[in-house]
């Protein structure tokens, strides 16, 4: 049985790790000490097509697999595991829900955008 990753999850999590050395990594004590959050990496990530990645295309999400998504959260994990976690609460907790249980509005007024990166969710 053949366990590595596919060649598009490899080129996707080179992306994703050369991002994150990049645009996360360099800043991730600064931002924890003075507690913000980096909007702009969530910005950026939706520019990317990662926040959306569990969301199917008809929403405007990435359609992937979840091996692709783990990949991608191990990659921002490495850099900063409070994007990370941030980054996996906007892409799990508060958009599968929708896509499970919102009517067919609700998806198109809070997932489509959600998915692509112009809003954060989030839970509290």
């Amino acid at each position: 049985m053949d366990f590595d990753l596919p060649e598009e999850t490899r080129a996707l999590q080179d992306m994703v790790r050369e991002f994150a050395a990049k645009e996360i990594t360099p800043h991730a004590a600064e931002w924890s000490e003075n507690e913000h959050f980096p909007t702009q990496v969530f910005t950026k990530l939706g520019e990317l097509g990662l926040m959306g990645m569990l969301v199917p295309e008809e929403y405007d999400g990435a359609g992937s697999d979840t091996v692709s998504y783990v990949a991608v959260m191990e990659e921002l994990g490495a850099a900063d595991q409070s994007v990370a976690s941030s980054w996996n609460a906007h892409s799990t907790i508060a958009s599968l829900p929708l896509l499970a249980y919102g009517t067919e509005e609700q998806k198109r007024r809070w997932l489509a955008p959600l998915a692509r990166g112009e809003a954060i969710g989030a839970f509290g």
